[in-house]
């Protein structure tokens, strides 16, 4: 009988020494997640999109566009400044230009190529239009307004359109025609095209085709030239 009661009374006492011992651990543990929760909150405020100071890796960033990507300072239908143009074998880099307007509206633009010297110029027109005329400078003893009929040599060119011109220069120096200046388009049935620009100081012609939509690829823009 005295052998039970000993038992017993080892038994209970196992009991009570290993509840003593959870109840300890089960503190220490609390008090440690109390102690670890100013930290985890801190790392999470951190770690929050748009916070400064954020933890961890930031959501890469692309590097912005060229500004005249973004906005191909005065487009005027397909094209804008530093645009690249490509007709068939040869390419044009748009580094300047001219819109040519007729009171407030822009009825073409003129655009120049990025290398100084290079006469070679190409118009478009406000949309819906999406052709283009691909010219190139030429001589011409123009004098008055601008003709109903331009001769090139056995070729006739018609007049299908002509305005009162006013010049806004896009990173360059407008030309000089003096008062009264006048812009003229002419267009054959065979595609031939030319631009007239006359004034009383002087007479600018331009003389190439007609480039129709999908005939023209604009490969990109490079930017304008420097100022």
């Amino acid at each position: 009988m005295s052998l039970f009661v000993a038992a017993l009374a080892a038994a209970g006492a196992v009991a009570v020494s290993g509840a003593l011992l959870a109840r300890g651990w089960l503190r220490r543990r609390a008090e440690a997640r109390a102690a670890e929760r100013p930290v985890v909150g801190a790392l999470a405020r951190a770690s929050a999109p748009g916070k400064p100071g954020a933890a961890g890796p930031r959501p890469s960033r692309r590097p912005p566009a060229r500004r005249a990507e973004l906005d191909r300072s005065g487009a005027v239908g397909d094209l804008g400044l530093g645009d690249v143009v490509q007709v068939e074998d040869e390419t044009r880099w748009l580094g300047s230009g001219l819109h040519l307007r007729d009171g407030r509206s822009v009825r073409c633009a003129l655009w120049f190529g990025a290398t100084e010297g290079d006469e070679r110029v190409v118009v478009s027109f406000p949309l819906p239009e999406r052709h283009l005329y691909w010219l190139a400078r030429a001589d011409s003893t123009l004098r008055a307004e601008p003709p109903s009929q331009l001769d090139l040599g056995a070729l006739s060119l018609d007049r299908c359109l002509s305005f009162p011109v006013e010049i806004e220069a896009l990173r360059c120096k407008p030309p000089d025609l003096g008062l009264s200046a006048a812009a003229a388009l002419y267009q054959s049935p065979s595609g031939v095209a030319a631009l007239v620009l006359t004034g009383t100081r002087l007479t600018l012609v331009y003389v190439g085709r007609r480039i129709e939509a999908g005939d023209y690829i604009r490969l990109g823009n490079a930017g304008p030239t420097e100022p």
